[in-house]
């Protein structure tokens, strides 16, 4: 094995017999420099890792140049027959000297005079500034000799001080060669292994990512780097170390990723380790109908929903331990806009699988195919265990659906392996009479625990406070200084039916504190913008309520009573899906699939 070595010499003389000692040694194919501390260490940057297996030089230099390259250093020590040397050669010339340098020299010193009984000052140097001041200060002393490297030889003939260098004799040089032929033979075998392991990682399926605790990439094995993967990897670097993530999903491109993270400590350093898995089919799925969260990102959510800003989630449960606590399967149901997902984020958050993902199904979304590549195949993320699993809008499945899902999770023990979360939602102007069939069925094949989500005309005597609540964080947001409503407005909100609950009080707050000048929301601009709002909606004059008349068959399911309303308001606005849907609260999208479902 032939060693390519760069060779540091701080001075003339050393790098003349380097190359001349070096021709020994047949292993050793060296280029050799000349560079004292600051300049070895340009000559070493100048370098790349590839081209050197080992560096060799002495003193300070061979110190700093340790602290800059990942190539390894040998150190040409100074022994103590070099330094004894040079106390001899200075005994002749003085009888007061001192012996300045840096560790590796003054060291060795200090461990001849005290054998010796040697009477000589030793400083020792800790970078290259401390010189001058510690020479100039030794000959305000009386001393006109000193014993030194490099660095304190040039600084002592500029400052009118005797200097003898100490040099590295032909037996500290050949050691270092002999040094460094060891340390590379130790490498090269480390050096192999590594790569072996590298390439045996990048043919498994599980790509392998490694940060340190400064979020640097120190090893991928893949192939070609992600920046896209590799930067949201970067972003969960600090979360892992925290222990608020252990497993989490992602969505890149037509990949979904399956990552886990665990933390390896080596010595006094620590690092995230990150394997992932990537699966190709269920990203077929249209995009809204599947998501993924951490825990992280739910609380963020829910910290910005208007349920937590007007606190309108804290008599929600009757026993939160007993929801957070167990793994029971949840049912969330209600009317649409009431909270159903934010519950299911809350429920998440203080469960035990927290640190593991939270998988979102959207079965508004679902096509057929859709749901084929979330239950029948098995890359897909519902085969991962200690998840939680919030499957919302189950109201907008077929019978025929409902029962593949209900077979799926029993088959699969999905109701064992994760955390179960349903959400069945329905329009506010149709009744809802549990249990209807896909709602009872859920209901009693899971034995879910049920939590009823309270529509927002029922807290008409809570208004007042939510509204002062969400007043405040806007003022917040929009730098404004709304106190909060005149008393004829307060009244109108609360005999206001909201038939889009919290989004739309939301919407319609917002636009009053906008269009405010007041300190007050008057009576005026409330009427304004509520009368705005009905003129949006079509509805019968002689209702007391408002609300178009509808006829809806008995015995239905809430999705044929969906299907029917969505019907009868399209027939009214003569097949306008534009304003239908913006009455129904719903994306175009969303509607056009439901009615290519239907």
């Amino acid at each position: 094995m032939k060693i390519k070595a760069l060779g540091i010499a701080p001075y003339d003389s050393m790098k003349y017999n380097m190359e001349r000692l070096v021709e020994k040694y047949e292993q050793i194919d060296l280029d050799v420099y000349i560079g004292d501390l600051k300049k070895g260490v340009e000559i070493v940057q100048t370098v790349t890792q590839d081209q050197y297996d080992v560096i060799i030089s002495r003193g300070g230099t061979a110190e700093l140049i340790k602290k800059i390259s990942e190539i390894p250093v040998v150190e040409v020590d100074l022994s103590v027959y070099d330094i004894l040397r040079a106390i001899k050669m200075a005994e002749i010339h003085s009888s007061k000297y001192a012996i300045v340098g840096f560790s590796s020299l003054t060291k060795n010193a200090q461990i001849i005079c005290d054998l010796l009984q040697f009477k000589a000052s030793i400083v020792t140097l800790r970078n290259e500034s401390d010189a001058e001041p510690a020479l100039k200060e030794i000959k305000g002393k009386g001393y006109n000799l000193i014993l030194c490297d490099m660095i304190s030889s040039t600084i002592a003939k500029r400052i009118g001080l005797n200097s003898i260098l100490v040099t590295s004799g032909n037996e500290s040089i050949e050691n270092a060669f002999s040094r460094a032929i060891e340390l590379c033979s130790s490498y090269s075998k480390i050096k192999e292994r590594k790569l072996l392991y590298e390439k045996a990682f990048k043919y498994d399926d599980t790509k392998i990512f490694i940060f340190n605790e400064n979020q640097e990439l120190i090893f991928s094995s893949l192939d070609i780097e992600s920046d896209e993967l590799t930067s949201f990897l970067k972003k969960r670097v600090i979360d892992a170390f925290e222990g608020s993530i252990r497993k989490s999903y992602h969505i890149i491109g037509e990949r979904v990723l399956n990552i886990s993270g665990s933390i390896l400590t080596l010595g006094e350093r620590s690092y995230i380790v990150f394997f992932v898995n990537s699966t190709k089919s269920p990203l077929n799925i249209e995009k809204g109908s599947l998501t993924f969260l951490n825990k992280k990102e739910a609380e963020e959510k829910n910290y910005k929903s208007i349920f937590c800003i007007t606190n309108s989630m804290s008599d929600i449960y009757d026993n939160p331990e007993l929801i957070y606590r167990r793994d029971l399967p949840v049912m969330i149901s209600g009317e649409e806009s009431t909270g159903q997902d934010e519950i299911a984020r809350d429920i998440y958050i203080h469960s035990t699988k927290m640190h593991n993902p939270f998988i979102i199904i959207d079965c508004s979304n679902l096509s057929k195919e859709n749901m084929y590549h979330i239950t029948d195949l098995y890359e897909s993320p519902l085969y991962s265990d200690n998840n939680t699993i919030y499957i919302k809008n189950v109201n907008y499945l077929s019978t025929q659906r409902c029962k593949s899902l209900l077979s799926f999770i029993e088959s699969t023990s999905l109701y064992k392996k994760c955390r179960l979360i349903f959400s069945c939602s329905y329009f506010n102007n149709t009744s809802f009479t549990p249990p209807h069939n896909i709602f009872k069925e859920i209901l009693n094949e899971l034995s879910c625990i049920t939590i009823y989500t309270t529509p927002l005309r029922e807290r008409s005597k809570d208004l007042p406070l939510i509204s002062s609540l969400y007043l405040n964080n806007l003022n917040v947001e929009l730098n404004k200084q709304i106190i909060g409503f005149e008393p004829e407005a307060m009244k109108f909100l609360t005999d206001y039916s909201w038939p889009g609950n919290y989004n739309q009080f939301k919407r319609l707050i917002n636009e009053l504190v906008l269009i405010s000048s007041s300190p007050y929301i008057k009576l005026n601009s409330v009427k304004k913008v509520i009368e705005k709002e009905n003129s949006d909606l079509p509805v019968d004059q002689n209702s007391s309520n408002k609300f178009i008349s509808l006829k809806i068959g008995k015995n239905k399911t809430l999705e044929e009573i969906n299907s029917e309303i969505i019907e009868q308001i399209l027939n009214y606005n003569n097949g306008n899906q534009s304003l239908t849907a913006k009455q129904l609260g719903i994306s175009r999208t969303t509607l056009w699939r439901y009615l290519k479902r239907n």
